[in-house]
């Protein structure tokens, strides 16, 4: 009987870890997502701000115009 525990705490043990594993996996997909829909949001509202603000901020233009012009994906 105490074989068919061991067995069955094995069983499960590699079950959970397939599921953590799955579960990584879709979680750094969504959380890569989250990070470039955050990026593309951030660059926008940069792109929106008055040479005033970017000013008051101490970015120049030109730092503002780099960072709008980068591809969501790109830090």
């Amino acid at each position: 009987m105490a074989s068919n525990h061991i067995i069955i705490n094995d069983l499960g043990g590699n079950a959970a870890r397939n599921s953590e594993v799955k579960r990584g996996f879709f979680g750094s997909v969504v959380e890569t997502v989250v990070k470039w829909q955050e990026r593309a949001s951030m660059r926008h509202q940069l792109a929106s701000l008055d040479k005033k603000y970017l000013v008051d901020m101490g970015v120049s233009s030109q730092n503002a115009l780099d960072e709008i012009s980068k591809p969501f994906w790109r830090t």
